[in-house]
């Protein structure tokens, strides 16, 4: 076995998928139990309580529980930042927690150049930027 091949890498983790699903149900405002089964199956396995329907969580408390529990589950993985900046959050947690001020355009990214010669609709990098 040869062994620093690279030929063993994460693209994707289940639980990130499943934290991925209940937060997309939770933001279309799914009625059903499936954004709570999503976000079960991996408390469970981490042998962490579950949170039901019956715990009465409005739209942003679950979001809430959401981006707590990728804080916990993707620790390490270089995944929060996006989620932070996903959830309109990047600007207050920095000053909150490391009194750091950022700008508005710090959130954003540029859009390739190779994509702007690729699509004419494309007028202008991101406003802000």
């Amino acid at each position: 076995m040869i062994e620093d091949d690279n030929l063993n890498f994460i693209l994707i983790r289940y639980a990130d998928v499943l934290l991925m699903k209940a937060e997309a149900l939770n933001a279309i405002k799914d009625a059903s139990s499936a954004k709570y089964d999503a976000l079960n199956e991996v408390r469970r396995r981490a042998n962490i309580n579950e949170i039901t329907a019956a715990d009465n969580l409005t739209e942003a408390q679950f979001a809430e529980v959401v981006l707590q529990e990728r804080l916990h589950e993707l620790c390490f993985e270089h995944l929060r930042r996006f989620d932070l900046i996903r959830f309109g959050k990047l600007k207050s947690y920095l000053k909150d927690r490391m009194d750091i001020e950022i700008q508005d355009y710090h959130v954003l990214y540029p859009i390739p150049q190779a994509a702007m010669d690729a699509n004419e609709a494309i007028k202008d990098n991101n406003p802000g930027y």
